[in-house]
C-alpha cells in the first residue's frame, strides 16, 4: 500500500467543506446521456436512488494547477436502493458526467450506514477507451476519513486521492495516462491468468500441464510487480 494510505485506514477522504456542492443530477438525464443498452439503464434508474454532485475541486478553490488530463475534478455522491451497482453502470454514470469523477457509494449496511469510493482513471474526461474499475471496500459512514493528501497539482492530486484504492502501485509521479495503461496492463494480465488457470483443470496430459504451470506463475510474477510496484526510490 502506498504512503498516501497509510495517512489513515480508511479509502475515504475528508473533502473541504469550501468544495461542497450538492446538486442532484437526474437519473434520468444521465441515462439519456447513454447509448448503453437498456439494461444498464434501467440498473441505474431502478437501483439508485439518487446522485448528487457533491463536491467539485478546482483550481481556484484549492491552488493547485490544473492538467489537461484533470483540469479540476468532482466528488458524485450516489445513494443505493441495491448493495451495489456493476461495474458497468457505474461506468455508464461515469461516462455520463463531463468532469473527471471521483464516485461515492452509500448504502444501508447490516451495521448502518455505509459507503465507498470508486473511480474510473481514464486519460481524460468524457474518454471512451475502457479502463478497469478501483474500487474500495465499504466502510461505516461514521468512520473517521483520511485528510485530503498534498499534490503538487490537481492531477497528482487525484492519483493520490485514489493511491488507496488502485489495484496497483504507480511512482508517486506518475500521471494518468500512465496509471489508466497499467490498470489496463493488469487486467489483461488477470484475464490470462484466468484463461490459463482454465486450461489446466482441463488438461489430462502431464507433460502440457508442466507447461501451462510454468506459463501460470510467469504470468501471475508479472500481475504481482504492478501490485508491489517500483523500488522506494522511484515512488
Amino acid at each position: 500500500m502506498t504512503d498516501h494510505a497509510q495517512l489513515a485506514s480508511s479509502s475515504l477522504v475528508r473533502w473541504p467543506e469550501a468544495a461542497r456542492m450538492g446538486r442532484v443530477i437526474p437519473k434520468r438525464q444521465l441515462a439519456g446521456r447513454s447509448a448503453a443498452p437498456t439494461a444498464l439503464r434501467t440498473a441505474l434508474t431502478e437501483d439508485v436512488e439518487q446522485i448528487r454532485w457533491a463536491y467539485s475541486l478546482s483550481p481556484a478553490l484549492m491552488g493547485l494547477g490544473g492538467t489537461e488530463a484533470v483540469p479540476e475534478f468532482v466528488i458524485v455522491e450516489i445513494d443505493l436502493r441495491a448493495d451495489d451497482l456493476p461495474a458497468d453502470v457505474l461506468a455508464l454514470i461515469d461516462r455520463a458526467i463531463p468532469h473527471v469523477t471521483v464516485l461515492e457509494l452509500a448504502r444501508d449496511g447490516v451495521a448502518g450506514r455505509e459507503s465507498r469510493m470508486v473511480a474510473f482513471p481514464r486519460e481524460r474526461a468524457g474518454s471512451t477507451v475502457k479502463v478497469p474499475m478501483a474500487a474500495g471496500p465499504w466502510e461505516a459512514a461514521t468512520a473517521a476519513r483520511r485528510p485530503l493528501p498534498a499534490a503538487a497539482d490537481l492531477e497528482l492530486l487525484y492519483l493520490a486521492v485514489l493511491a488507496p484504492i488502485l489495484p496497483v502501485v504507480c511512482p508517486r509521479s506518475a500521471r494518468v495516462s500512465q496509471v489508466a495503461a497499467t490498470m489496463r496492463e493488469a487486467g489483461h494480465l488477470d484475464r490470462q491468468i484466468t484463461q490459463v488457470e482454465s486450461r489446466m483443470r482441463r488438461e489430462v496430459q502431464f507433460n502440457r500441464r508442466v507447461e501451462l504451470h510454468r506459463e501460470l506463475r510467469s504470468l501471475q510474477a508479472a500481475r504481482t510487480a504492478l501490485e508491489v510496484g517500483p523500488g522506494p526510490d522511484a515512488r
